[in-house]
């Protein structure tokens, strides 16, 4: 078995130990190490690495800023996972929002911690998924608005900071699957709704929807749209492309509620998640958008929907409230055409 090369970045020796045990345990593992942020950045331009654990405070260079280096310098970044001692929300999401895969508190649990490593690296890794043919159903109740199904991981904060940032039309509702802790989920929504017209919220197991609204995924949970009445279906289904929530299961179901009349849009993010689920809009007719992987801080996620051939579009991250909004015209119009 292939050797996963590791690289250990922390300025207290007893940490470096004890993730070196942890990780020399399980015989996969090959382990480096690095005092601080300018070792590291170093070790990382000499040498392919496939994952990074890094501490936030350090000398000379912290975590933070290493990551912010790697994502700015690097063209084929490790897994990385921010392991730390700094516990809030709001520190999660900072270190989320400059591109980390993965943020983990101090003291470390081993079984959780190993859990991360491998279900990471295995999305690291993960190929094209294999395309098969989509059935789709003989008629779909035409629906009473237009969906607009959101995937988003490593850098997503970010990017939904951007897509939000400024008024949308309030005659779709929006569904978001982001990668995340809930109390991040819940700090994230909080922002956004400082910057839409939208009314913006966690989702909730049978709640109404209604359009001009976002429903963000709660951690952990998978969000589904369910037909009759039109509702959100929360679950804990096993994991799809190693993340709960992800994409797929919520752009399957938007497909058959919403047929034609979905707009799936696949932004920055580490594997494949969102790929099959685009499948599903665009067998019924729907439109799929992909961020364009330049300007993604993990262009993983778009890059392998471009890759499968099932984007309507690349759109710059700058420019993709606008054209959100002109497809939202546009799939009213399909609306209007088959009501």
């Amino acid at each position: 078995m292939e050797k996963i090369r590791v690289l250990v970045v922390d300025d207290e020796p007893r940490n470096v130990q004890l993730i070196r045990s942890i990780l020399n345990s399980q015989e996969c593992y090959i382990v480096d190490e690095a005092v601080d942020g300018e070792e590291a950045l170093k070790k990382l331009k000499d040498k392919n690495y496939d994952a990074l654990l890094t501490d936030w405070l350090m000398p000379k260079m912290n975590g933070a800023d290493l990551i912010k280096r790697i994502r700015s310098e690097l063209k084929s970044p490790p897994y990385i996972v921010m392991i730390t001692a700094i516990q809030s929300a709001q520190a999660k999401e900072n270190i989320l929002e400059i591109g980390a895969d993965e943020f983990i508190s101090k003291p470390l649990r081993m079984k959780e911690f190993l859990v991360i490593l491998k279900e990471g690296l295995a999305r690291r890794s993960q190929p094209l998924p294999k395309l098969q043919k989509i059935k789709v159903p003989k008629k779909i109740i035409p629906p009473p608005f237009v969906a607009v199904v959101i995937a988003s991981s490593t850098g997503g904060f970010e990017a939904l900071i951007h897509l939000f940032s400024g008024a949308l039309p309030e005659k779709a509702a929006f569904f978001v699957a982001q990668h995340a802790p809930v109390e991040t989920l819940r700090n994230m929504a909080r922002k956004i709704k400082t910057l839409t017209n939208l009314d913006v919220n966690l989702a909730r197991d049978s709640q109404k929807i209604n359009p001009g609204n976002v429903y963000i995924a709660p951690g952990d949970r998978h969000l589904c749209i369910n037909p009759k009445p039109l509702s959100i279906s929360l679950n804990q289904d096993p994991k799809e492309n190693y993340v709960r929530p992800s994409a797929d299961p919520l752009f399957r179901s938007a497909a058959l509620v919403f047929g034609k009349c979905t707009l799936g849009i696949v932004l920055t993010g580490l594997g494949v998640d969102g790929t099959q689920g685009a499948a599903h809009i665009k067998a019924v007719g729907g439109e799929v958008l992909a961020q364009d992987p330049k300007s993604a801080i993990a262009p993983s996620m778009p890059k392998n929907v471009i890759l499968s051939g099932l984007n309507s579009d690349t759109v710059k991250l700058d420019e993709i409230n606008s054209k959100i909004e002109s497809q939202i015209s546009m799939l009213t119009s399909n609306l209007k055409s088959i009501s």
